[in-house]
């Protein structure tokens, strides 16, 4: 399985909005298939987050009703985690202070 960071974003979130361009930045320097940005859809198609992360990293729509943000206990946005062989190891509200992915 190895070690992933994902991050959940909402494009209500102002500081996710001002946050976006480091966060292009920061996944665009990480192996594709390690990082996963998980943006909310519940108020808003994404399409502006979706159209700048998809060009350097994965990215997922999610719903409130989809339950990942319940699987992950995300209680508010920006959050970011590094899961290692299926186990959350960390977590911060910002990508910036996750640990190196190995």
């Amino acid at each position: 399985m190895g070690t992933t960071a994902v991050v959940f974003v909402s494009p209500e979130c102002e500081t996710c909005r001002t946050d976006l361009p480091d966060l292009v930045a920061w996944a665009g320097a990480r192996n594709r298939e390690r990082v996963l940005v998980v943006v909310d859809t519940t108020f808003s198609d994404g399409a502006d987050f979706t159209a700048a992360l998809e060009k350097v990293t994965r990215v997922a729509l999610d719903r409130s009703s989809s339950g990942v943000r319940e699987a992950f206990d995300v209680q508010a946005f920006p959050m970011s985690c590094v899961v290692v062989d299926g186990t959350v190891t960390s977590v911060a509200s910002n990508f910036s202070r996750l640990p190196a992915l190995v």
